[in-house]
């Protein structure tokens, strides 16, 4: 850092390792204090730390020789409001809401840059896009014989949504037609409180008779308690995750759904299937595998780093291996370089994790149960978020008497104390 220096420079090899986004400049002279001159065509943009919170970039001049790694001049400390304390031998910034603006603003060039290094990842397409991984999804029934669960009558709407849906998913190439000598049901779900369905299929038959794969889904608090010291997140969310894994060809006829007097079987995996988390959890371990800071429950996935410059570059690194296995992420639901963001139903910040809000809010409004099957479903939610409880088995007890056989079923001014 040198006050006596009107413009900020880097050395080249410097610029190189940190692997800085550089561009093309006017030439630009520089002369030393010490009376020598060197010669810049080209700028980078530096993005650093003051301190473990703040956030500051310089634009450097690039040149091949000079010997320091780095000096910042006036120009950065001017654009950037940089104050210097010599008695305590510190450096703040003057933050201003209009420079966090362009901060954000920056970051988000800087994404827009690294996204657009990998075009296909979020380009939407008219078909359905399988991951390149050496594994496909198998539906082991042994040697149990075809199960048949015929379809029921439907409303003239019903059909009208059905043929819709269908044509979308052929045109997708998600099905095709099939000649399987199983069977199961469709079932169109509202999505929220819209107007809009998708279609699932009822699988619970085929499910019982199939052999479980006992791949372990991350526990949600052992990945929550690898975040300790991160300050920066990003989320990735896959776009309809479960299709982009393949189906095994000798499985296919296993998915087989009747929808309008037509058979149709999945090309990939299907919502519902009993084996279906852990076949995608087993997958994207096996694209994720070795990498730091990156973890993922199912097609959740969530990158943290201490330091912002590194942030930085392990977007690119894991972007790049997303990319490499023919992944597509949902653009829309994907956050980059947050200092916080919302994972697995908390809110995520440098500070530490806390309930996300909503979830609080789901608690105090539960209904009031009305029966011990209601308690079980109310305990178990609270369980889930024990951490942020104290003494949760001690302040419920009064609720575990509730699910004793032994005891009758009774909602008292106890219970609802508690609650």
């Amino acid at each position: 850092m040198d006050t006596g220096s009107t413009l900020t420079s880097i050395r080249a090899n410097v610029a190189q390792l940190l692997e800085l986004p550089i561009h093309n400049n006017t030439i630009t002279n520089i002369t030393y204090s010490n009376g020598t001159t060197q010669t810049s065509s080209s700028k980078a943009t530096l993005i650093f730390q003051i301190d473990s919170i703040t956030k500051t970039m310089a634009t450097a001049y690039v040149v091949q020789h000079q010997e320091e790694a780095l000096i910042l001049g006036m120009d950065w400390m001017v654009n950037e409001d940089i104050i210097l304390r010599p008695k305590t031998k510190t450096v703040i910034q003057q933050q201003t809401s209009q420079q966090q603006n362009n901060m954000d603003q920056q970051q988000q060039v800087i994404i827009k840059q690294i996204l657009n290094k990998y075009p296909q990842l979020t380009e939407e397409t008219t078909t359905q896009n399988i991951a390149a991984v050496p594994y496909k999804h198998i539906i082991d029934t042994g040697d149990h014989p075809p199960i048949v669960i015929r379809d029921y009558r439907r409303s003239p709407a019903e059909k009208a949504i059905i043929d819709e849906l269908i044509q979308d998913m052929l045109e997708k190439n998600v099905i095709q037609p099939s000649n399987s000598p199983w069977q199961s049901q469709l079932v169109l779900i509202r999505k929220g409180a819209t107007n809009q369905f998708r279609c699932c299929v009822d699988f619970r038959a085929i499910n019982k008779v199939t052999r479980r794969d006992n791949f372990p889904l991350p526990n949600i608090m052992d990945l929550l308690d690898k975040l300790h010291g991160s300050k920066y997140f990003s989320t990735l969310d896959l776009r309809s995750g479960y299709w982009q894994l393949p189906m095994d060809p000798n499985s296919m006829c296993k998915t087989a759904f009747s929808a309008n007097g037509n058979l149709y079987e999945f090309r990939c995996l299907p919502y519902g299937c009993t084996n279906g988390p852990a076949s995608f959890q087993r997958c994207m371990h096996y694209i994720l595998q070795g990498q730091q800071d990156c973890m993922v429950y199912l097609d959740d996935i969530l990158l943290h780093t201490r330091g912002f410059q590194e942030h930085i570059t392990r977007i690119d690194e894991l972007l790049a291996l997303l990319n490499k296995h023919n992944l597509r992420l949902s653009p829309k639901k994907c956050h980059f370089l947050q200092t916080e963001v919302r994972y697995l139903g908390f809110i995520i910040t440098g500070d530490g994790i806390n309930p996300d809000p909503t979830k609080v809010e789901t608690i105090a409004n539960w209904p009031i149960p009305k029966n011990s099957k209601d308690v079980s479903k109310f305990i178990g939610f609270c369980a889930f978020h024990h951490r942020f409880l104290y003494n949760l088995s001690a302040t419920a007890a009064p609720l575990y008497k509730l699910l004793r056989k032994s005891s009758p079923f009774q909602w008292s001014k106890t219970e609802q104390d508690v609650r």
